[in-house]
């Protein structure tokens, strides 16, 4: 009665208005809040469990639409047990669509109410509560923050009766530390994948024995030790395709594939990764759907699959934005750069290079400030702004030492090719010599080094005047292309076809500059193709064709001038006109 004489005297005084089908408007919200405030605790639970309970059976068919206000009415109503069943309902809704602060949000009311009720919650719900909330703590790269869900979930009160609590929490967190992130530890990793092991071996739970071996496939990895990489992996592969555990054998397909390309096994690397795309982008995954697609940029690359290795940067661009994934969104412009540089966007992989080194701190993501810096580094040494290369690789190498020391021999490469660039040949061997070293034991940059090491060395060999070491430093072609990697060719034939010309052998060169020229253009590769015409150029006049010669300095003056378009920076552009190789392709010259 109390309710019904309050709602007549607002009435009366014209502070609501009765609605359709008996409901009442407030004329503004500040009236609503005073009429609520004139109830006393027991009404207002009355009157939110009553609106929760008439929510319910008006939207019983999409319950989980309405789940956050159902779970907001129940818990001032005082029922722990459905406001708990709606906070998770809404986690998981807000977790599918990528609202990742709201599935936080939904998953920690959801804990608080569960460490209210500890006997009326079970141990699934406690898992599910702490793993979502873990999960979104990751896909928005707050990985300190999931750090500590996990650790909290070990300690929850049911963990010393409950070894599955610990199992899960153990194996989330050595994820999370065996991986590529700024909270990487891998001597604790390894003695909780360990300790996980055992305990799920304990369990004879399988599908626990499956994401520890991928766990320790992943530390293996990234530390270097490849082959304990790859038997942790394919031992995991094997116990995921025999218990049907597909997500699981997408997860280890992923980073398998890693392994495989670090150790040179280019058609295992790139077939596992192809499976793995193909079974995320089937279950719908979108986070792991993009990091597949990101991945493929630098295999696409390898393989001179220019325009798809764009297109997949693109899409995994396109769907981290979408779901709020800075890890993702960084990691998709990471090699994509190098495509567009080949292409001869330079704007473009200036662009997506910067976008990368902004987004990597943010997301935890410490790769692009190794491997990123190096392109950038690479990309002004080619138009002899060596200083600025100089400042970006010194800054590589000392990221290198801080997170990834494995990882030293990609700027260390760039280096040797700035110190020849500058005439220390020598200092530029040593460095050589180290690179090729890491290539004969293996290491988890391999793939770029593969195709980099022959054109640095060509290069080089150049540089010194070692125009026999040059030719057989640019022989690598035939093992490379037995490979699968055709990123490079270009470059080799064009540094043969360069040595050829400086030993006068003029039919060698000019063979040498049309095999680039033809490799070149298959690939879309616009950045060494204005180079190459020069060459064909300058072997066309020293056989005294001239006619011949012009029409190859005005393809490659053409070449140039669209290349230089694309720049977008003056002080690039006017390095790039600056170059000797340029100048002698300009009119008149």
């Amino acid at each position: 009665m109390r309710l019904l004489a309050i709602l007549e005297l607002l009435e009366q005084a014209k502070l609501i208005l009765r609605g359709e089908e008996g409901g009442y408007l407030f004329a503004h919200s500040l009236i609503q809040e005073a009429a609520y405030s004139a109830l006393l605790r027991r009404e207002r639970r009355l009157i939110h469990r009553a609106t929760g309970e008439a929510i319910e059976k008006e939207h019983a068919a999409s319950l989980s639409e309405i789940a956050p206000i159902l779970a907001s009415h129940f818990e001032e109503a005082g029922d722990d047990e459905r406001a708990l069943r709606y906070r998770m309902m809404a986690g998981d809704a807000a977790l599918r669509v990528y609202a990742l602060p709201e599935a936080i949000d939904h998953f920690s009311r959801g804990l608080e109410i569960a460490h209210r009720l500890p006997a009326a919650v079970s141990t699934e719900e406690l898992l599910h509560l702490y793993s979502s909330r873990g999960r979104a703590f990751e896909l928005a790269s707050r990985h300190s923050e999931a750090l500590a869900n996990y650790e909290e979930m070990e300690a929850a009160p049911a963990g010393a009766e409950e070894p599955r609590l610990k199992l899960a929490g153990r194996m989330a967190r050595a994820s999370i530390l065996a991986g590529s992130s700024s909270r990487r530890d891998a001597d604790l990793a390894e003695s909780l994948s360990h300790e996980a092991l055992d305990l799920a071996r304990t369990l004879d739970d399988s599908a626990a024995e499956a994401k520890v071996q991928w766990i320790l496939s992943n530390l293996h990895g990234f530390s270097g030790r490849q082959p304990e990489a790859v038997t942790h992996g394919e031992k995991s592969l094997a116990i995921a395709r025999g218990h049907g555990l597909r997500e699981q054998e997408a997860f280890t397909l992923t980073d398998i594939s890693r392994v495989y390309g670090s150790l040179g096994r280019y058609p295992e690397a790139w077939s596992a990764l192809a499976q793995a795309q193909a079974l995320w982008r089937k279950q719908g995954n979108l986070p792991m759907l993009a990091d597949t697609l990101a991945s493929s940029v630098l295999s696409d690359y390898l393989r001179g699959e220019l325009a798809r290795a764009v297109a997949s940067a693109e899409e995994a661009q396109r769907i981290s934005h979408e779901i709020g994934n800075l890890w993702g969104q960084a990691y998709s412009r990471m090699f994509v750069g190098s495509a567009h540089r080949e292409r001869g966007e330079i704007g473009l992989a200036l662009k997506s290079w910067k976008e990368c080194l902004e987004l990597c701190e943010p997301a935890g993501f410490p790769g692009p400030l190794i491997y990123t810096r190096t392109d950038i580094a690479l990309l002004h040494a080619d138009v002899g702004m060596v200083r600025e290369s100089e400042a970006l690789l010194e800054e590589a190498m000392e990221a290198a030492k801080k997170h990834f020391p494995k990882y030293r021999p990609v700027p260390l490469l760039a280096r040797a090719r700035l110190d020849g660039l500058r005439g220390n040949h020598d200092v530029a061997a040593r460095a050589l010599r180290e690179v090729a070293s890491v290539l004969a034991e293996s290491d988890p940059a391999v793939g770029l080094l593969t195709s980099r090491l022959p054109v640095v060395a060509a290069e080089l060999a150049l540089l010194r005047g070692d125009f026999g070491g040059a030719v057989r430093a640019a022989a690598g072609d035939e093992r490379l292309r037995a490979l699968g990697i055709r990123a490079p060719l270009p470059y080799l034939h064009y540094y043969r076809g360069q040595a050829y010309l400086e030993l006068g052998e003029l039919e060698k060169a000019r063979a040498a500059f049309d095999e680039a020229r033809e490799e070149s253009e298959a690939m879309g590769s616009r950045w060494v193709l204005w180079r190459v015409l020069r060459g064909l150029s300058e072997a066309a006049a020293r056989s005294g064709e001239m006619a011949e010669a012009e029409d190859w300095r005005r393809k490659g003056y053409a070449d140039v001038v669209e290349v230089a378009n694309t720049m977008g920076d003056r002080a690039l552009s006017e390095a790039f006109f600056s170059l000797a190789e340029v100048r002698t392709l300009l009119p008149g010259s």
